[in-house]
């Protein structure tokens, strides 16, 4: 049997995937934010293209940006970070690279 490669799920124009899911596609790959009913929000890298680089994730849930230290990212690889946050309470996914800041669409359980 032929094994069947996965594909990451395509981020829509909209940036949100489903209720508490938002993304934002950027040339080397996909910044995401998750949020889930256990209270806690991950915000990661699907790095696809490009040289090793470092990156820095973080969150804003409405008192500031917070970030994560920073971590080296190859194509090819996923990098998380995870937060306690209210599901419902609106927030986004960030990610410092090479200088500039990226963001996600704002989630709570309503987007």
């Amino acid at each position: 049997m032929t094994p069947v490669a996965i594909q990451a799920q395509s981020c829509p124009s909209s940036g949100h995937l489903q209720r508490g899911w938002s993304c934002t596609s950027l040339s080397n790959g996909q910044l995401h934010h998750r949020k889930f009913t256990n209270d806690q929000a991950n915000t990661y890298y699907e790095k696809t293209g490009g040289g090793a680089t470092s990156i820095r994730l973080g969150i804003n849930s409405g008192s500031g940006n917070t970030y994560k230290s920073a971590v080296s990212i190859s194509s090819g690889q996923t990098k998380t970070a995870s937060w306690s946050v209210d599901y419902c309470r609106s927030s986004i996914g960030l990610m410092l690279a090479s200088g500039s800041t990226y963001q996600t669409p704002p989630t709570s359980c309503n987007t």
